[in-house]
């Protein structure tokens, strides 16, 4: 057994890679790559990590515009959203897609949740990743896979990153960790929005990064550690209570705020409830918006202003007799 850690190589011996298996999505993510998809609240971060699932795992376009290579197998764990949540959002974005369901996207689920600082969890990452052989696990949200390590606390930050280097270079699986942005850093580079220790900005060769307009426009920005960077697209999610599109738009106020202005909210849960007998569900509803606070807020609204009424299977428009 080869126990050196140092070993020397020429140039001609240094491993090499073809331009098509460099990327799992061309001028996005690396084959293998390591990094931090970082975003303000209620800015589709979620949406973007299922989008790129999606796009890897049937090889199809990226946000309707960045070629897959090849289709690959992903592990996706969200530790935030209950199953019915991620279904009904994966089903939407299939039916938005024109996909069929494929084996190649694997949900993780747990009774606990997975905790990355422990040992226990580790090696449970390592058992999926390996029996599943998947190309790229995706972790979201970084806050919800920690026990107790704090996301300011570098020393321990560094310890969390530095095994999930290890599980990468060792089972040949790329990471994307889904994590907040900080407070007022709406005009920063996306490198210097990551909430919390610079430990994070070390340890990424790419970082996404989502802002958020006062418009309510939405950008997506890329910057490589090895390739070109990709600067402000813009992209839009298009819903309604069947199907779910993310695509990239072009930025001027004829297309990209026009559409994101109309519908109302409002206009989107009265067109999304049935004007007949069959009720909607609430977490039918849950899909057009970003929380269930928000849900509620609205459906608050409706109900008094008698737009909508409410019944033991769900809500119907209150026109509806």
């Amino acid at each position: 057994m080869d126990n050196k850690i140092l070993k020397i190589k020429s140039i001609q011996d240094l491993e090499s890679v073809q331009h098509e298996d460099r990327w799992l999505i061309e001028s996005i993510w690396l084959d293998q790559g390591i990094g931090i998809l970082v975003a303000p609240p209620k800015s589709n971060k979620t949406w973007l990590g299922l989008e790129m699932a999606l796009s890897i795992t049937t090889g199809t376009p990226f946000l309707g515009q960045y070629p897959v290579p090849r289709a690959k197998r992903v592990l996706f764990l969200n530790a935030e959203d209950r199953e019915s949540i991620q279904k009904e959002r994966l089903d939407m974005m299939m039916r938005g897609r024109g996909i069929p369901k494929n084996d190649n996207l694997g949900i993780l689920t747990a009774s606990d949740r997975l905790l990355l600082d422990t040992k226990q969890g580790v090696e449970e990452l390592r058992r999926v990743i390996s029996s599943y052989k998947a190309d790229l696990l995706i972790l979201d949200p970084w806050v919800r896979l920690n026990s107790a390590t704090s996301e300011n606390d570098a020393r321990a930050v560094a310890e969390v990153l530095h095994t999930l280097r290890s599980i990468r270079d060792d089972l040949k699986c790329g990471i994307l960790l889904v994590h907040h942005a900080s407070k007022d850093s709406a005009n920063k580079r996306a490198g210097d929005r990551i909430r919390g220790s610079s430990e994070f900005f070390a340890w990424a060769e790419t970082i996404i990064g989502l802002n958020k307009n006062k418009d309510g426009i939405i950008t997506m920005g890329i910057e490589h550690r090895s390739a070109s960077s990709v600067q402000a697209v813009p992209i839009i999610l298009k819903s309604d209570s069947d199907t779910a599109s993310l695509l990239t738009a072009q930025m001027n106020p004829a297309s990209t705020i026009q559409a994101d202005a109309s519908p109302s909210i409002d206009d989107k849960i009265l067109n999304a409830v049935q004007s007949r007998v069959t009720p909607t569900k609430f977490e039918t509803l849950l899909f057009l918006v970003q929380s269930e606070d928000e849900l509620r807020s609205v459906l608050y609204r409706l109900l008094k202003s008698k737009s909508l009424r409410y019944t033991v299977r769900g809500y119907l428009r209150g026109d509806c007799q």
